[in-house]
This record gives structure tokens, C-alpha cells and sequence, in this order.
């Protein structure tokens, strides 16, 4: 179905789309998983259309959030292997993918959230390749083949939601002028995937919440000029 390195993907899903449903949901085999999600997200093509940026962002730009980027990594999988060493391959990989994604999305930035997500996609793939599939996550492909397979930002959104409800009881107790410090600093507990996990799992999205989403982004559309309807 994928062909070698990925050359025969776009022509197997164009004919047997239900096919390629069918097997992803049955479970994609451990050492194609990191090929499979970026054929499945577009993010390679995302990755074959900007060649250079990611360097770019690592190297030649700067972010606001790295400092709160640099304090949560050693939070991210703190039992795992690959990030267990402090300034070690793992961790600076997870710090560059996050800061390179905080310069690139600045209306985003950077969450605490993200860091579970790239953390898991760097132990299947590279930096680039891991940066540029949160991209499409997070932002959507240009021309994804399997659109509605992967649903990005609802699992993220699913986490933040995991998050609160987890900290509930001490966040409704706090003043709000504490608020967005306790919102920026979530206790370590609450940020182990075994608690953090089976909560978003079961988290179920409302149709009201959806349609309320769908407001919030009509208004950050920028509205047309009164006088001039094209700027």
C-alpha cells in the first residue's frame, strides 16, 4: 500500500480509500507507524514544500515561550528513556520541535499540551519530519489524501479540556487574577500521560461545543474593508 518510501501511497488511496480506512483502524504495524502518519497527514508534503524552514526556525529565530518551553520538558515522559537525560538528544530534539512550532504559529504559540504530542511523534520519526506533522495536526495539510483520519486539533483541544477537568477542584477555588498563573503551571501529577490519557480519551465533543469552535473562527477571519471589500 505505501511502496517504497512512501511512493505508491497517493495512488492506493485514490482507488481504495475504504481499504486504507479499514487497515489504519485495524493498526498500523509499530516500524511503518512514523511513514504511515505522515502519508496519512500530508505532512510530508508540507515537509517537500518548504525545505530549509524548519532549520530556519530552530537556528535564526526566537521565541517567547522558550523559557516555558525549557521548564516543561523535563515534565514530558519524564519516565521514558529518550527524554529521561537532561539536555540530551531527546530533550533537545523535543525543545527545538516546540520552539520551532511556537515561531511558526505565534497566534498559537506555544501550550503545555503540545509537548506530549511531539514527544510522542519524535520517538517515530525525526525532528523535521515530527515538526512538520504537528504542523498538520495543528494547522491541517495543504493537500492531506486521508482528511478526517487524523482529527489534530480535536485531540488536542480534548487534552486542554482532560487538563481542567482534572485541576477542577483547585482552579473554581482560585481568585482570577491567579488563574492564568495556575492555567501556565499545571501541577506534575496532572501531566503524567497515565492519568492525563484515559481522561481525554473519554471526553466526548458536544455538538454545541463544535458549533461554538466554528463561531470562534468565523470571528478571527479578518472582516473586508468597509470601503474596499479586497483588503
Amino acid at each position: 500500500m505505501i511502496g517504497v518510501g512512501g511512493t505508491d501511497w497517493k495512488l492506493y488511496v485514490r482507488r481504495k480509500p475504504q481499504v486504507v480506512k479499514r487497515r489504519v483502524r485495524k493498526g498500523i504495524p509499530d516500524c511503518l507507524r512514523g511513514l504511515a502518519w505522515q502519508l496519512i497527514s500530508g505532512s510530508r508534503d508540507l515537509l517537500l514544500m518548504n525545505q530549509g524552514v524548519y532549520e530556519q526556525l530552530v537556528l535564526y529565530e526566537t521565541s517567547a515561550a522558550e523559557l516555558d518551553i525549557i521548564r516543561d520538558i523535563s515534565r514530558t515522559f519524564p519516565s521514558h528513556v529518550f527524554f529521561q537525560q537532561r539536555h540530551g538528544p531527546g530533550q533537545r530534539a523535543l525543545y527545538n520541535v516546540l520552539k520551532a512550532y511556537s515561531v511558526y504559529d505565534r497566534d498559537v504559540g506555544y501550550v503545555q499540551g503540545m509537548g506530549f504530542l511531539a514527544g510522542l511523534l519524535l520517538l517515530y520519526m525525526s525532528e523535521e519530519d515530527a515538526f512538520w506533522l504537528l504542523v498538520a495536526l495543528l494547522k491541517g495539510a495543504v493537500h492531506a489524501p486521508m482528511e478526517g483520519l487524523y482529527l489534530g486539533v480535536k485531540i488536542v483541544f480534548k487534552l486542554g479540556i482532560a487538563l481542567l477537568r482534572h485541576c477542577q477542584d483547585d482552579l473554581v477555588q482560585l481568585p482570577f487574577e491567579k488563574l492564568i498563573h495556575a492555567l501556565r503551571n499545571f501541577p506534575e501529577d496532572s501531566l503524567q500521560p497515565d492519568v492525563l490519557l484515559p481522561l481525554a480519551y473519554n471526553i466526548k465533543v458536544s455538538k454545541r461545543l463544535e458549533e461554538l469552535r466554528q463561531e470562534y473562527e468565523r470571528m478571527m477571519k479578518p472582516q473586508p474593508h468597509p470601503e474596499n471589500p479586497h483588503i
